[in-house]
């Protein structure tokens, strides 16, 4: 292995590691941001029944 091939391997793995892990962070942040829209929905959808029930 060249020096070239040496730093290519030491350097790539890790930005390999850190990509991967920002995407999967990505990925699981939108679903938690989708999950919390749902629930925002939910809580919605609770007060204005208890707004009519008021009424």
């Amino acid at each position: 292995m060249t020096i070239e091939q040496i730093l290519i391997v030491m350097f790539g793995l890790p930005t390999v590691t850190l990509l991967t892990g920002i995407f999967f962070r990505m990925g699981k942040l939108e679903e938690s941001n989708i999950s919390l829209k749902a629930d925002n929905k939910t809580i919605w959808l609770e007060i204005n029944r208890i707004k009519e029930k008021l009424a």
